[in-house]
């Protein structure tokens, strides 16, 4: 990979410092799911340049459903790094020439069987400033209640849950992906899908199960 010109940055009037220098990017490891990649970075102060790895991968996709009775769909797969099953909002990664709404409409239906009526932009973020160059774009699904029954992709499962039921998993830690949980503030914040996300019990509606879990029983 070509090296970085040098640049400035500006902090604001007569503040200017100089962005720190690549001079060298490697590919240490090269896999068709993700790059390691060695870069030396140059910082100006008269030493040697500093080496540094990080983990070059597609953009992630975080997909939030949310049904007309305020409930949302968690999915369970296992995860090797993990060693264990995760439960986790329907997500993947974005592929090439893809938008990263049509990568999040298609997570969707891959892993629920579930097409949305309405898809709300929560924004784009770094996934991981210190060891990743990727971003992750986080979304919501409107689902109507007249949608079928889930059909989860083979090898996962899905399950209709209230978010009492998940904040309370959330806390429990039974519910570990620190970049959905993220993505879940985001969706509180957003003026567009906030109302529709009950914060407290009270608001959890009666009617908001699957079939043998009742809305407050968190998925073991």
């Amino acid at each position: 990979m070509a090296p970085d010109a040098p640049r400035r940055h500006h902090l604001g009037k007569g503040h200017a410092v100089s962005i720190p220098r690549i001079i060298l990017d490697k590919f240490v490891v090269q896999s068709p799911w993700l790059n390691i990649i060695e870069r030396h970075v140059d910082f100006g102060r008269g030493s040697m340049p500093e080496i540094y790895h990080f983990v070059d991968q597609p953009d992630y996709i975080t997909v939030i459903p949310v049904d007309q009775s305020g409930c949302t769909v968690l999915v369970r797969q296992y995860r090797p790094a993990m060693q264990d099953y995760t439960w986790e909002f329907p997500a993947g990664t974005l592929e090439a020439g893809e938008s990263a709404e049509v990568s999040a409409l298609r997570e969707l239906v891959e892993e629920t069987g579930l097409h949305a009526s309405a898809l709300h932009d929560l924004g784009s973020f770094a996934a991981d400033t210190g060891r990743h160059c990727n971003h992750i774009h986080n979304f919501v699904a409107k689902i109507d209640s007249s949608q079928p029954a889930l059909r989860p992709e083979a090898g996962m499962e899905a399950r209709w849950v209230s978010f009492a039921a998940l904040f309370t998993m959330i806390r429990e830690g039974r519910f570990l992906a620190q970049l959905q949980i993220a993505a879940l503030m985001l969706a509180l914040m957003h003026p567009k899908t906030r109302r529709s996300i009950p914060c407290r019990k009270s608001e959890v509606p009666a009617d908001c199960w699957t079939p043998g879990h009742a809305a407050d029983e968190q998925p073991e």
